[in-house]
């Protein structure tokens, strides 16, 4: 009987671990959602229930690629672009800046699925948030784009 009263307790704890895991990314969704604008747009791997787009309510570059897929989307472009964005590959700054890219998260499954070269951003990039999954770095604005709005007349 002590085998199976064993079996029940480590299930009970890698529940609650993944739970604690949860609870660690919904907080961080929170203090995205209260420290950026609500058009803030992150580069996030493209899974369905992301934190940031779940818990901080911010946009991502792209979602979930099935259902894009569904949808007729022609995410193969932006796709390509995310790869090289995270591997911090030639033109990654011009990229970012393409899409509009304020923050970069990187956790478990940027790194594992997309290769994030995480080194490239904490050397070229300030780390806005972070907790013990994610570190999330800030994309500055560029001045660029600003003086632009003010040479074309664009209204903010």
């Amino acid at each position: 009987g002590t085998g199976l009263m064993e079996v029940y307790r480590m299930q009970w704890i890698s529940k609650n671990r993944a739970l604690m895991t949860d609870n660690e990314n919904i907080e961080l969704g929170k203090l995205i959602r209260e420290k950026t604008g609500a058009r803030d747009i992150f580069l996030t791997a493209p899974t369905h229930n992301h934190f940031v787009m779940m818990w901080g309510i911010r946009p991502i570059l792209l979602g979930y690629t099935n259902w894009a897929w569904n949808y007729g989307f022609l995410y193969e472009q932006t796709e390509q672009d995310m790869k090289t964005m995270y591997q911090g590959g030639l033109g990654t700054p011009e990229l970012l800046a393409k899409h509009h890219i304020r923050f970069v998260a990187i956790g478990d499954e940027e790194l594992g699925s997309l290769n994030a070269n995480e080194p490239y951003f904490a050397q070229h990039y300030r780390r806005a948030f972070e907790n013990k999954n994610y570190r999330i770095y800030e994309i500055p604005m560029e001045s660029s784009s600003i003086s632009s709005r003010v040479k074309d007349n664009i209204p903010y």
